[in-house]
């Protein structure tokens, strides 16, 4: 890595195709985005600088099913996470409740990546410079104190990936995770780069990644904090869902079916009368409504990037 300077980079780990690593003692599965009024909302998770090292005992040190198993099983159950937070170079043990029951889809409602934290703390491009009137400036990025830690599906490991990401938003938009060195805070902006904005490149920005671009030292005592929520797409999927067994996939139509089947025989109990006169000897019969419900199970297995 060296101390190299961009206006729109390298690292020393190998990475393969879909930028993680295969497993190893500094593995764990980094927090990227956290979605709003999820389970993973209310527990303090700091993006792009937490990763999750163990779950309620478990080490998750293997890119494999384990965590999204581990969640499955413990919906509507507390789980014990341990945490290290690699801005702070610090651990820490928090609790968290799998459940489905928040507007969102999945049980946690966090993008996850595993991902190596060795070297982590240099996964940064730091903002030098903003045009006057450029993305951007528009952007609301600031000069000097910003660092720029990637998207909700990519961190910005150099220049490259800034690069890519930029490229593939051209005159369309993008949410990056900034982290401010004055106000200790990672947070999302919204990026719509362009040529068409009257000055040189499609940013406006110079930022720069090496030593001499890392965070001061006097950021690194505190795990710093969140702020904002991630927009993930309609058609994004939970992965956890494919870990849920059937009779729990289907709990939820079920209690919905049985409220359905209450409500008819309420509205029955209410239109029945209690005596139907039929000829002028008075004579009464019953009219007894009968109604057949039948459960049926959907599976609604899935997977996401919502919690990869």
């Amino acid at each position: 890595m060296g101390n190299e300077s961009s206006t729109l980079g390298g690292g020393d780990e190998p990475r393969h195709d879909d930028g993680t690593t295969e497993g190893g003692e500094c593995c764990g599965f980094r927090v990227l985005g956290i979605q709003e009024q999820s389970p993973a909302s209310v527990v303090g998770f700091v993006s792009f600088f937490d990763f999750i090292l163990e779950a309620n005992g478990i080490r998750l040190d293997t890119k494999d099913a384990t965590l999204m198993e581990l969640i499955a099983q413990s919906e509507d159950r507390p789980m014990q996470l341990k945490v290290f937070n690699v801005k702070a170079q610090t651990t820490r043990e928090l609790q968290l409740t799998p459940s489905r029951k928040w507007p969102g889809k999945g049980l946690l409602g966090v993008t996850i990546r595993f991902d190596s934290y060795e070297g982590a703390e240099d996964q940064l491009l730091h903002v030098l410079n903003v045009a006057e009137s450029s993305p951007a400036e528009r952007a609301g990025l600031r000069a000097d104190s910003d660092y720029l830690l990637g998207t909700p599906e990519r961190v910005f490991a150099d220049a490259e990936d800034l690069h890519d990401e930029i490229l593939d938003a051209l005159d369309g938009s993008f949410q990056c995770y900034v982290y401010n060195s004055l106000d200790d805070q990672v947070r999302i902006v919204s990026i719509v780069p362009t040529e068409r904005w009257g000055g040189d490149g499609v940013l406006g920005a110079e930022v720069g990644h090496g030593y001499l671009h890392r965070l001061p030292s006097v950021c690194r005592g505190t795990i710093g904090s969140s702020v904002g929520f991630v927009n993930l797409p309609k058609d994004a999927k939970a992965a956890t869902d494919a870990f849920l067994k059937p009779q729990r996939l289907s709990e939820n139509s079920q209690a919905t079916s049985r409220d359905q089947e209450k409500q008819k025989e309420e509205v029955a109990a209410k239109a029945q009368p209690d005596t139907v006169a039929q000829d002028s000897q008075a004579n009464v019969s019953t009219i007894k409504l009968e109604y057949f419900a039948t459960e049926s199970t959907t599976n609604d297995a899935s997977c996401s990037s919502a919690e990869r």
